[in-house]
């Protein structure tokens, strides 16, 4: 007999798709890596704003591309394309990173960072690299432990740019000061550190940061929108079902809650965690009989 509390269409590995998410989804499914980061991030947003008109912002981002394509030469070299695209997008616009209200979600949307001009830094970094990909510009993204940075590179000339700090431009040592602040050493792991991210990897970053904003806040309905596309992008990730367990069982969600938990076992969960899991389930189990 099926869970009283369960809809029939919450389902392992089937979940409802979110409205005006499915470019996003492609990309978190992996069925498409050429969704553009711009439309990914802004579908993500719709998180925060549901009335969101994607296409407004594209048409900001197009509108400042051809603001720098006006201002720098197309035969200029890499140099002096950072140095003038740093200058009208921290100078003249004023783009900044948000220190003082942070951990606020609109920080995590592309449209509020557009509209503005300030954010967290991996939305800002966004706003550099959707320009330099308007522009023919290679210019990658760069997740380094506790903070975001963008590489420009043309063969030629090379530099990491800090976006969130006004585009302080940094060089290897500079970075890996960055991540051993965040207790990454140097050593061996220097190349890993200073991967580029694709833009999979770099959305996800972003529902990780908005998931936390939203249960910093209490904001437990968005947050789970975001727990949701976490499972989408790794169904098979016992540590997913059981995070979005957790939350299930904050918000009284006990069915669903049961679900993941279940699933959690059969994904595998071992040692001290499947016992952690089996007396979670357990307790569930009891709220549900509580409620027949």
């Amino acid at each position: 007999m099926p869970d009283p509390l369960v809809p029939d269409s919450l389902v392992p590995d089937q979940l409802q798709p979110h409205p005006g998410m499915n470019d996003l989804l492609d990309l978190l499914r992996g069925k498409s890596q050429s969704i553009p980061l711009d439309l990914a991030a802004l579908q993500l947003a719709t998180i925060e704003y549901p009335d969101l008109d994607i296409g407004l912002s594209l048409e900001l981002l197009d509108g400042h591309a051809g603001a720098i394509r006006r201002l720098i030469p197309e035969s200029a070299d890499g140099e002096r394309f950072v140095r003038l695209t740093n200058h009208y997008l921290f100078e003249r616009i004023g783009f900044a990173g948000n220190s003082e209200d942070y951990f606020n979600p609109r920080n995590s949307c592309l449209n509020n960072v557009l509209a503005a001009h300030t954010g967290i830094p991996i939305t800002l970094s966004i706003v550099y690299m959707e320009l330099a990909r308007r522009l023919g510009r290679p210019v990658y993204g760069v997740g380094l432990p506790g903070h975001y940075i963008v590489q420009y590179d043309d063969g030629g000339y090379a530099t990491y740019i800090d976006v969130f700090h006004r585009g302080t431009l940094l060089d290897k040592s500079d970075c890996l000061d960055i991540a051993g602040k965040a207790g990454k050493t140097h050593g061996s792991e220097s190349s890993s550190l200073l991967a580029r991210n694709g833009n999979r990897q770099t959305i996800l970053r972003m529902i990780r940061n908005l998931r936390g904003c939203y249960l910093r806040s209490g904001a437990y309905a968005k947050a789970l929108r975001a727990f949701d596309l976490m499972v989408e992008a790794e169904p098979l990730s016992a540590d997913e079902r059981r995070n979005r367990a957790a939350l299930h069982i904050r918000m009284r969600n006990m069915g669903r809650a049961k679900v993941d938990l279940e699933m959690c076992l059969l994904l595998g969960a071992g040692g001290p965690d499947r016992e952690q899991v089996e007396h979670q389930l357990q307790v569930v189990k009891q709220n549900l009989s509580r409620l027949n």
